[in-house]
């Protein structure tokens, strides 16, 4: 994890929330939902 771990998570949070959906998406697909 850098130092500015916060700085990088604030200017990523599109990209998170799309990472999340996504492993979301996986888990339903797998019926783990």
């Amino acid at each position: 994890m850098p130092l500015n771990a916060d700085l990088v998570i604030d200017t990523q949070t599109l990209s998170v929330e799309e990472s999340v959906k996504q492993v979301l998406d996986l888990l339903r697909g797998r019926g783990a939902i």
